[in-house]
């Protein structure tokens, strides 16, 4: 029997978009709670690319489900954008998802 794939580690690109203020955690710990509200960790994920623009931050993640994961094999995949912001005051993250439709 084979086995199931969780909504969470189908293969797919992701592009996290996130603000930071001078008391956010570190942009790893960010990609690390973003990991936990959504069912991921490093060993499905690969981060692809990162920028870091003022206090703009531009993460790119491929969700690879722990396979050879090649550029070639991204076409025709789903890709999800999630903007992220930082809440200081209460310590927590919010995430919005806006999903792409190629």
């Amino acid at each position: 029997m084979a086995e199931q794939l969780s909504p969470e580690s189908i293969p797919r690109r992701i592009f996290l978009r996130f603000r930071t203020k001078d008391d956010a955690p570190s942009d790893s710990q960010i990609i690390q709670d973003f990991y936990t509200q959504k069912g991921l960790s490093d060993a499905l994920c690969y981060v692809h690319w990162q920028t870091r623009e003022n206090r703009d931050t531009y993460v790119i993640l491929d969700v690879h489900c722990g396979t050879n994961f090649e550029e070639s094999y991204l076409q025709g995949l789903p890709h999800e954008i999630y903007q992220l912001s930082w809440e200081s005051d209460s310590g927590t993250m919010s995430v919005f998802l806006q999903k792409v439709v190629e």
